[in-house]
């Protein structure tokens, strides 16, 4: 199930202006900023073939989150978390050199669009950092 060269390339096109514009308008922590990498990350990897740069959206992302979880409430960070870890491993997958080939033999895919809200489980901060 391949696109051809002009739809990827308008997807590309897409993700790259919704990228730029949550960089802009919204917190390195945001879940949709956050959602927004992994799903671009994935497709830069998966679609483009390019690990490194689905390397980089990934790392930059956790990165500048990171320096800013003082800032959140408990539900903030519970969702930050959450998108973070997958993006951790993706990050840890694609690194380790597994890529989508090793990643399909092994039944490890990597985590794109999925639920990038949680209102469950009460866990505290300090927990969920460990």
């Amino acid at each position: 199930m391949g696109g051809s060269k002009k739809d990827i390339d308008h997807g590309e096109a897409a993700y790259q202006k919704a990228y730029d514009i949550t960089r802009e308008d919204l917190e390195p922590t945001d879940p949709a900023r956050l959602g927004l990498v992994l799903n671009y990350s994935v497709f830069c990897h998966e679609i483009r073939k390019d690990p490194s740069r689905a390397c980089r959206l990934t790392k930059k992302a956790v990165d500048e989150g990171q320096a800013r979880t003082q800032e959140m409430n408990e539900e903030q960070y519970r969702d930050y978390v959450m998108i973070v870890q997958r993006l951790r491993e993706n990050l840890d997958l694609w690194s380790s050199g597994s890529g989508s080939s090793a990643a399909s033999v092994s039944g490890r895919t990597p985590h794109g669009s999925g639920k990038t809200s949680s209102k469950g489980g009460k866990s505290s901060k300090s927990s969920a950092k460990t």
